[in-house]
Order: structure tokens, then sequence, then C-alpha cells
């Protein structure tokens, strides 16, 4: 089958690195174990295969023989991205060595110039094709060792009597002219310096060079070959991409599925003879682990998707992220992917089309089987074809011994959609339940031929720039155990990272003496503790790496794993590089790619148990000692990595007293009490044995001991009130519904559904737990979970109304929560009603003066307010003021203060500012006596006031914002986002005051906060523009360009942000200007403000300088620049000495503006420069049509006349320019007439 063209293929990035044989072993060495892991991983990260070209046992001895060694090499430089050449003293073999120049006339026929250097070494013909002959084309970089380095290691040899090892160092080794030719390429490499990434003539020793090397070549991929633009993913899109990167993962190398074509076209034909009665519709390819179960789906998937872009495919890796591997999450996660698919598609129909999208919240198996067969069945309704593909059903959790075997996985489908599924064939009974019970067709995937084990042999060594020879072939091929296309993989990938040519052979008998991919997995286990122990570790880093990403649940992050084993950053980086093949990194945390390795790792580390749990509890005490850096509070967030891991652990090695301690710590509770990890908590409850009584016993000591901790923190508090009762209300109904799910009825008991539903007493209770429940849900933006319970509320008060103590008050309470809800979720017109329904009930059941009525008019005055429905809301907030005075007896509540700031934004809006600005400072005379003159609400109205001061008293104004700034600093901590706005009012008060000095420590010590924690979009923007032209205005260039560095990532930066930061680094900082994020660049900025004339006058220069005209001129074509740019654009090309690459701008600008003199008086003159004298008179007969009396314009046509041989026409061109130059006293320009006239009549 061909190779799949998508976008999803593997794209590479091949460096070829050319040096010769001998001598130069160290630096590959280094380059080789040290970094190219580094450089692979940094590409595999952007979507990139990082393949380095060495051909140091790339050519077999039958390459060499059939003289195919130079044509093998140039061939790989042609398939390369970039050049790194490396020279010793040694020159190479070269000469006229009978071999040697048979290699020659096999290469000459392709490669014809080779005829010109039939005296060279092979390396020098490496540089030439990959860069000499064509400077500047392809990448490249050349490093050259300093004599003396290869002096002191010839010595050595010569010391030792090692005349092998001497011929490495010799400069004569490889003939008498060796020394000349290379100090000839040297010179021409120097030369061309100008056109190479790096050229370093005498670099100290093999480290330092491949440490250059690495240098260079990382520079290059990140800036040339791994450029691309980063998006933020939804949760949907970042799950689907580590499916996206998993299915790419396991695509044969290439795309070429060597051997897959039947299997390919049994699953087409598959799904494309479903509609035939009779036929199954459902799949199940089995086969032995490694066997190409994924990569047959995967490459099918692909393929299909290509040929068939209208089938809503949606694909499963069980085990390829965290959490891929539970049943719900996967049915969830299927759900979700065809749900976007048809909204996707039906957005996209010409007819406007409302399809029900639901189901996507669900946490049942059943109801989310029910919502999937109702999702497919609305996408075949609407004449699209579903496939669904899940893969390694072998994988997935085993939850729950009482459970059916593949219970979840959905029975039916509707007609037109079909269910594809892989299974090792080792799982009898899933096998069994699919094929006989289900029905399933089968696909078997049978042992690679002896003849695909050698396509894929060679096509996997091939892009790598490797061979095998036909020995080494041959033994690879007919050993039995590369029947199996994993196996084979994992022994390619050791033969490919292997540095030592000579002792190939050896390597490769021992790789090949293993059974099993298992052993193969053994034998790069022992590799790896050769070459990856570091000294300076005590103990042995490779195990104890692989034993605590073998225990943890989901694996571990770096951090979790340097932390755990107290390694440097160094220890880690260098094993991490060499095993970053074998693990897989899903949203930060690595894992085992195979299973295979992980029965590896555990049979050779972790056979006994005492092992297995000293691994365990490094990680438990881990995890135990971030949980005890938190606060005890209930609702303190717990990192998911703690929470996830932990519990989990403690189950895994029998630690039950610490288990119990974990589960009864409150954060843990309300950490796991949600979603799916509710389900984990009834699982670890379990484990420990104890009954529903005893857990209950554990959680009521939970509750009382988080009523002393918020006591204790009131206090601490000077006794601000934290109504520790109410905030616990929550977790305590929480633990009330966690029992009753985990089946401890009597521990729920008093809120139980049926008892809820009978008895008022009860139903009272559950809903003044339940609606502070909802309300905080609502505060917390929970707004879907807030909305059921809030309307069960609703329900069960109006059903007990009448049975209650003020239980149509409750009823008006719950309709509060509503109309609170939807006010925040801005559905305003549902919030009035619900608002307006609960006025109504408060005004029939309470007494006029309660103070809920004018709570309830407050709402809806700030609801007005938000409706920009200014005379309704001054109104309704008068009534409220008004009711309240009476409710209070004239001795107004402080949270009227937000009645009263609100009020008075109204009147701003209505009357002058005179009625507002009593009511701004009655609320702050009110909240003053209630909080004293040091609380935040405080700060937080002279906030407010100071905004309202500022047109008309500026200075007052800052000074206002000054004591606000100071209240907020001491309640709020310094660095409060309420903080740094009172800072930022004081800044604005000054700078609308014209005192610019004044407003400078307040504005810049508020911004420089705000850059760092990220909050600049909170900036004032007239603020920081005003403060920009203070700053530039008066010299104060380097808090200018600090400034506008603050500004260039806020959603409201300007084009001249841009462009003045581009220009006071480049003013301030010269050379030591620092290398900026793309997103504060001018190329940034031009792709905002593409039509900004500023950035493009900073981007002209760089672009001039390095003759990109065809950057230039889609910048001025994006941003419809005038004729000026184009002809300043021309201008700056011709000084920068790129007048071909101006002569491209000023035709184009010519193109567009066709009629304009200036770009084409500079056109014709380009031309003339590069005596294309015919097209330039050209353009001069068009520019003097339009200028007919420009006598100038006459002088330099006339010039270009002659030059063409058209002397008669230059003649009477001169004569034309002299009549016109004397009518207008042009006294030069006659001169210059008679000149050329009497020169032409001499000719």
């Amino acid at each position: 089958m061909k190779a799949i063209d998508i976008n999803q293929q593997r794209k590479s990035a091949r460096v070829f690195f050319s040096s010769p044989f001998g001598g130069l072993e160290e630096e590959r060495e280094e380059l080789t174990k040290k970094y190219w892991p580094q450089l692979s991983s940094m590409c595999k990260r952007a979507g990139y295969e990082f393949v380095p070209v060495d051909m140091r046992w790339g050519i077999t001895s039958e390459m060499s023989s059939n003289a195919a060694t130079i044509e093998i090499c140039l061939r790989e430089m042609d398939r390369s991205d970039m050049i790194v050449g490396f020279f010793g003293q040694r020159y190479g073999w070269h000469g006229f060595d009978n071999l040697l120049q048979k290699s020659f006339d096999v290469a000459a026929v392709k490669y014809p110039w080779l005829n010109d250097y039939r005296e060279r070494a092979v390396t020098e013909l490496e540089f030439l094709h990959g860069h000499l002959r064509n400077p500047g084309k392809r990448a490249a970089c050349f490093f050259f060792r300093d004599k003396s380095y290869d002096d002191l290691k010839l010595q050595l040899a010569e010391e030792a009597g090692d005349k092998r090892q001497a011929r490495k160092f010799l400069s004569s080794t490889d003939g008498p002219k060796a020394a000349e030719f290379l100090a000839d390429l040297k010179r021409r490499v120097l030369e061309t310096k100008d056109k190479c990434l790096a050229v370093h003539m005498n670099y100290k020793n093999p480290q330092e060079g491949a440490r250059l090397m690495y240098e260079t070549i990382e520079k290059f991929l990140k800036e040339e070959i791994l450029v691309r633009s980063v998006q933020k993913l939804s949760p949907l899109e970042e799950e689907r991409l580590q499916h996206d990167l998993f299915r790419v993962s396991r695509l044969a190398m290439g795309g070429v599925f060597v051997g897959g074509e039947d299997y390919l076209q049994k699953i087409d034909d598959h799904v494309n003879l479903q509609s035939k009665e009779g036929s199954p519709k459902y799949l199940v390819v089995t086969g032995d682990g490694g066997s190409g179960k994924s990569c047959l789906l995967g490459s099918w998937s692909l393929h299909h998707q290509e040929k068939f872009p209208n089938d809503a495919v949606v694909y499963h890796f069980v085990g390829s992220s965290s959490g891929s591997t539970e049943p719900r999450k996967i049915l969830k996660r299927l759900l979700d992917e065809l749900i976007s698919w048809f909204k996707l598609k039906m957005s996209n129909q010409k007819e406007s089309r409302k399809e029900n999208f639901t189901g996507t919240g669900g946490g049942d198996i059943r109801i989310l089987i029910e919502d999937l067969s109702e999702t497919v069945t609305n996408i075949t309704k609407a004449g699209f074809r579903t496939i669904i593909l899940i893969d390694a059903l072998n994988k997935v959790d085993d939850i729950g011994k009482t459970n059916k075997i593949l219970h979840w996985l959905p029975r039916a489908l509707p007609s037109n959609a079909y269910l594809i599924a892989s299974v090792i064939s080792a799982e009898v009974q899933m096998v069994t339940e699919l094929t006989e019970e289900r029905g399933y067709a089968t696909i078997n995937m049978a042992s690679l031929t002896e003849k695909e084990r050698e396509q894929i042999a060679v096509a996997t060594l091939k892009v790598r720039g490797k061979a095998l020879s036909s020995e080494q072939k041959k033994k690879v091929v007919h050993k039995t155990q590369t029947e199996n296309p994993l196996y084979l993989k994992i022994l390619l990938e050791e033969l490919c990272s292997f540095g030592e040519f000579f002792q190939l052979d050896a390597h490769l008998d021992s790789l090949l003496e293993t059974k099993d991919t298992k052993e193969l997995f053994y034998k790069c286990l022992q590799r790896l503790e050769v070459d990856y122990n570091p000294k300076e570790y005590d103990g042995n880093l490779v195990k104890d790496v692989m034993c605590c990403i073998l225990v943890a649940r989901q694996g571990l992050s770096e951090t979790e794993i340097k932390s755990i084993l107290k390694i440097t950053d160094q220890m880690w980086s260098t094993l991490y590089f060499a095993i970053e093949e074998f693990i897989l990194e899903r949203s930060g945390i690595y894992r085992f790619t195979y299973d295979e390795l992980s029965q590896a790792v555990k049979e050779k580390y972790c056979m006994d148990k005492s092992t297995t749990i000293h691994y365990i509890i490094l990680l438990v005490d881990y995890f135990g000692a971030r949980l005890r850096e938190k606060d005890l509070v209930y609702d303190t967030t717990i990192p998911d990595r703690i929470y996830t891991e932990l519990p989990w652990l403690l189950v895994k090695c029998g630690e039950k007293d610490r288990l119990i301690k974990c589960l009864t710590t409150a954060s843990i509770f309300w950490s796991l009490f949600s979603d799916e990890n509710k389900y984990d908590l009834v699982s670890y409850w379990n484990a420990t044995g104890l009954t529903g009584e005893e857990i209950t016993a554990l959680y009521q000591k939970t509750l009382n001991d988080q009523l002393a901790l918020l006591y204790l923190k009131e206090q601490e508090k000077g006794g601000e009130m934290i109504d520790a009762v109410k905030k616990l209300a929550t977790l305590a109904f929480q633990m009330s519904v966690y029992q009753g799910d985990a089946g401890n009825m009597t521990a729920k008991s008093a809120y139980s559904e049926e008892e809820i539903r009978r008895d008022a007493k009860v139903a009272m209770d559950y809903c003044e737990m339940a609606n502070a429940l909802a309300c905080l849900l609502v505060d917390t933006e929970h707004f879907d979970e807030a909305e059921p319970l809030h309307r069960e509320v609703l329900e069960l008060s109006k059903k007990f109304a009448d049975e209650w103590p003020n239980g149509w008050s409750r009823v008006a309470t719950s309709l509060n929560g509503l109309g609170v809800l939807h006010y925040k979720t801005s559905k305003f017109q549902e919030a009035l009603e619900y608002y307006n329904k609960c006025l109504e009930l408060h005004r029939q059941t309470l007494e006029p003066t309660h103070h809920l009525i004018p709570d309830t008019k407050n709402n809806i005055g700030a609801l007005y307010k938000s409706m920009e429905r200014w005379e309704d809301c001054a109104k309704i907030l008068e009534e409220a003021l008004e009711m309240y005075e009476e409710a209070y007896f004239g001795q107004l509540p402080p949270d009227v203060g937000g009645t009263l700031l609100n009020l008075g934004m109204a009147y701003l809006r209505i009357y002058d500012r005179s009625k507002a600005e009593p009511l701004y400072l009655r609320a702050l005379d009110i909240r003053t006596k209630a909080y004293g003159p040091n609380h935040h609400d405080v700060g937080q109205t002279l906030l407010s006031y100071s905004s309202f001061l500022l047109n008309l008293d500026a200075i007052k104004s800052a000074e206002t914002a000054i004591r606000a700034a100071e209240i907020l600093e001491k309640s709020l901590g310094p660095e409060h986002i309420f903080t740094l706005n009172a800072q930022e009012n004081v800044a604005l008060g000054y700078a609308v005051a014209g005192k610019f000095g004044d407003a400078h420590p307040y504005f810049k010590k508020a911004g420089v906060t705000k850059y760092r924690k990220g909050q600049m979009n909170t900036s004032i923007p007239p603020l920081n523009a005003g403060m920009a032209d203070y700053y530039l205005n008066n010299g104060h260039h380097e808090e200018a360009r600090q400034l506008f560095e603050r500004l260039v990532g806020t959603d409201f930066a300007s084009d001249r942000d841009f462009a003045a930061l581009d220009f006071l680094d480049e003013d301030l900082l010269g050379d030591k200007r620092p290398t900026r994020p793309y997103e504060e660049t001018v190329e940034h900025g031009i792709e905002k403000f593409p039509k900004s004339a500023m950035i493009f006058g900073r981007l002209l220069p760089k672009l001039a300088k390095s003759g990109d005209s065809q950057r230039t001129l889609m910048i001025l074509g994006k941003g419809d620049f005038g004729p000026e740019k184009y002809n300043e654009s021309y201008l700056s090309f011709i000084e920068n000495q790129h007048r071909k690459q101006g002569l491209d701008v000023i035709q184009s600008a010519h193109e567009k503006f066709p009629s304009d003199t200036i770009i084409l008086e500079n056109l014709a003159k380009c031309h003339a420069f590069y005596e294309d004298f015919v097209t330039a008179s050209t353009y001069f007969k068009k520019l003097l049509n339009l200028k007919p009396d420009d006598a100038s314009v006459m002088a330099t046509y006339g010039r270009v006349l002659a030059m063409t041989g058209k002397t008669e026409e230059a003649k009477k061109m001169f004569e034309k320019g002299l009549n016109c130059a004397e009518a207008q006293n042009e006294k030069q320009l006659i001169e210059q007439f008679k000149v050329n006239l009497n020169l032409l009549n001499e000719m």
C-alpha cells in the first residue's frame, strides 16, 4: 500500500552529519548519547521526528564493494534539511584508489560535477554538495578542531605504541596532499561564512565541538523547522490531541503499513458491505500483543477519513491518556466527539436545523449508552455514516467483579453505524463474548512473513539513513521473533541508537538472543544501566526511575520524579532523553509506552513484594508531604495529582491507618466527591473494611474538627464572622449524599429521597442545606450544577409551603436564588421574572417593613443597571432606600452601601453630578460607621468615589484613591487586584491633573505587579497611553521601554506599543537587547496591525538588510499601503545593496500604481542600472507621457535611447529637452543637453 498522505503523518527534521570516518569518534559519541536525544525530544513535542543522518555505519560493505558509497552519501544529503560538517586534522580517503574511482564513476551518472573533484575526499564532496556549490541553499554549519588537540592525541597514541590510533590524528595519513586539500577546504568554507549558520575554525576539544554543533542545530530547528502556531485547546480537543498523537506514534515509519493491504481491505469490505441483510455490524481485530492491531486501526481510520470525509469517524485508543481506560470516560468521550462532529457538520449545512444535543453531562453508564445511541441515531437520520473504533479493549479498567464482561460496550447501534474494536487473543473471555455472544466478525492479525520483515527493516532504516549488510539483514529476517511487528520495531530502534560500526554485529547478535519483546526490553534496560547511571548518584538510577513510574497509578511528572529521588536536573535530563522512546508523556505525566516494557521492569526489578512496597512508600511519603503543606479547611483546593495518587497508593501498599487518615481529611473528601472520583472514594473505603456506621462516626469527627478549625480562624482574624455552621452545612450535606451513594443508608436516613418527599421537617432541613449549596454553586459559577438543585428546592418549597413556618416566604427565597442564577448568566429577562415573583410573594407574606422586600428591590435595581434601564433603576433603588430606612429605623446596614453606589451611577446617567455625589458620601459614611475606617468595603467605596471625582477635581480624586489604596493594601494585601486598581486610580487622577511625575510611582508599582501576575488586561488603557507620552516626551526612555514591554501583551495594545518597544530595545540596549517572545515582536505586531506605518517602519530596515523582498511585498499588500511606502521600501533595498530584490518591489509597485511618476522613474532607472536599456526606455516613455514638460526626464530618456543604439531618437529627445530647458531657464540642464548633442553628432 502507498504511504498515507495525511496531515498527521510524521514530519521529519533531517540533519546530515559529515566528517571523516576516523578521528572524530568522540564527537559522534557525545552527539549520540547526549545531544541527539534532546533534539529528538524537542522535535517530537512539535510533531516532528528528528532524523540524524550519520553515515558512520549507514554504508555497508556491499555498498562499498559495489562502489555506491559516494552516491548514497549525496542522495542522503539531498533528503536533508541541514548539513553539519566537522574535521580534525585527518582529511580522509581520497586520490586515485581503484575502488574510490569506481565510486566516482557510479555517482557521476547522477552527479556529473563530481568529475571535477576526483582527487578529493568523500567528506569534501559532501561539503560541496551540501553547501559550497550553492552557498545558502541549504542550512549549513562547519566546525574544525584545534590542531593542538590532535597533536596531543597523536603524542599519546605514539607513546602507547598504538599505530592505528595515531593514524587518526595525522594529516599525512591519507596522502601527501591531504594537508593541502584540508587547508584549501577550510579557506573556501570560511569565505562563505556569511551564508552559514555558524563556522568555528578551532574548537578546543570534542566536548566543546559537540556542544557548539548542538546549539547551532537547536537554534535552526526552533526558528526554521519546528515553527508552528499554538492555540488554546478545549478539554475535548486536548484529549483528542492525545489520541491523535498516539495514533500517529503507532503508524509505521513513513506511513507505509507493510503487509497491511489485505487487513485494510477487509475493514473496508466490512464497512461497505453492511447494507446486505445478515452481515454483522460489528468487527473485532484480534492478535498477539505487538502484532500491529493499533497500527491497523490507526492506519485504516486515517485512510478512511481521507476517502470519506463526510463519515463521522470517532476513535479511542485505550491507554493513550490518563482516564482513557475508564469505561465511563470512554463512553463520555465518544459521545462528546460525536456531538462535536455533528454540531460542526450541521453548522455547515445551508438549511438551518435545530438538533437536540443532550446527554453530555451524565455519569451513569446506562444513561451514557442511551445518549450515545440517540446521538448516533440523529447522525444517521441526517444521512451520515457513523464509525466508532476502540483499540485495546483488554486495557479497559475492570470496575467490579459483579459487572458482566464488557457490560459498558454498546450492544446495539442504529443502522448505518459500525463499531470496530481490537483485543489481544489471550483475552479468551472477551473474544468469546464478542464473537459468540454478540456476533462480531473477526480479523486475526497473522505473523509477519520474512518478505514483510525485510521490507519493514529496509524502510525503517532507510528513513534514518542506515542499512544493514546482507548477512545482518538475514539474521534479522530469519529470527522467529521478528515475525512480531513490535519486537521488530524495538530491535530496529535499538540498532539505530547504537553508535559503534565495528561492534554492530556483536550488538545485533546479543539482541537476537532474546526470545520475546519483554526480553528485548530487558536488554534495553541493561544497556541503560551501563550508559546512564551517574557515578554521583547513590544507587541504580535507571532502576529507581523505572520502578517509581511502574508503581504509580497514572505515572509521574518530571518534578515528582526529581523530588522523590532527590536528583538534579542534569541527572534527570541525561536519563530522560535516553528513555524517551520508551515512555509516553501525557499532560506532563510519564507512563510506559508498552505493556511489555512494564512487564520487563517488573520482572527485572520488582519481583518481590518488599521491593514494590518500598517504591510505593517513596511515592506515598512524597504525596503525603505535599498534602500536609495545604490548608486544613475542607474547601482548600487540592491538586488532582495528590488525591488521584495518594489514596490509591495507600490501598496498594496496605497502609490501612494512613489510608483512613487520608480519607477523613476533609479536603480530600471534598476533592474526591465529584464526577468519576466519587466511585474511587467508595472503593477506597471498601478497602478499609469499615462498616457504614464506623465511617459515619469518622466523618462526624471530621465535621467537629472542621468546626473547631473555622472558629480558630475566626479568632485569628480578630473576630471577623465566618459563620462556621452555615459554611459547614454544604460539607455535611455532601457527606450525607456520599453515604447514600455508597450504600450506607443508615448514615443518610435523615436525607433519604422518600423521607424528603414525605416528611415536612426533613424536607425543610434538606432544603435549607440544598439551597445553601445551590447558592454556593452559583457564587463559584457552577451554574449547570446549581440550576437543577435550585429547581428541586423550589418544587419542595411549594409542596410544603403551607406546613412550614413562613413557608411561602421560603418559596420566595427560592425564586430569588433562581433570579440570581439567571442574572449571573446574563439571562436578564428571566431573572426579572423570578425577582418580580419573589417580590410579590414577600409582599403577600411579610410585614411591609421586612428587610427581604427592599433586598429584592435592590436586586431588581442591580438588574436594571445591567440592562441600562437607568430610570427604572433609580426609581426602584429609591424605593429600596426608603424601605431600608423604615426597616432599620434610619440606620442603614452596610450592605446598603452597594445600593447607594448603584443609585449614584443611575443619577449620573439621568441627572447632573451634584445629585449623585451625596449618595457616594452617604455610602461611605454608612460603611465606615459599620466596619470602621480600615475595612476593604470602605476602600472599595472610596475607589468608586474617586472615579466619580475624576472629571470634577482630579487632585481630590487622586487623594481619595490614595486613601483607598492604603486601606485595601492593609486589608487585602499589596498585590490584590483591588489594591492595584486603587493605585492606578491615584495615577489616573494625577495624570488628568497634569502631574505625571506624581503619578509615576503609583502607576509603575501597579503596572509591574499586574504584569508579573498576568493581569495587565485590567489596566486602564488611556492611563497607559498618557504615561507613555509623558515618558517619551521627557526623556524617561527606559521607563517607556519597560511600559511598552508590559503593554504589547494586552488586549488593548496599540501599534505604537510594538514599534516603540522595538525601537527602544535597539536604541537603549543595542547588542544586549533581549530575544523576545514572538508575541512581543514587531513581526507579531504587523499581524495585529497590518496597516501600521509605524511597525512597518521598524520592520523595513531588517527586511531590506536581509533582502527579503517577498515578505516586504506581502506586508505592503496586506496593509494596503500607498506608493510612498513602496518607494521607501525600494530605496531601502538599494541602500542595502539588494538591487534585484529592490527591483521586485518597484516592479510590484508599478503594477499596483501604474500612474505614479516616482515609482515609474525608479523602475526605469533600476532597469537602466542593470543595462536593460530597452526595458528602461519603455518605462521612460510612459513617464514622459505623464510628465511631458519635465526636462530632466527627457535628459535621462535620451541617454537611455542612445544606449539602445537609437541615435536619431536620442537626438530628437535631447533637442526637445533643450528647448524645454531653455524655456524653463534650467541652465545646468541646458549645458547637459548641448554636451549630449555634441557627442551624438560626433559619432
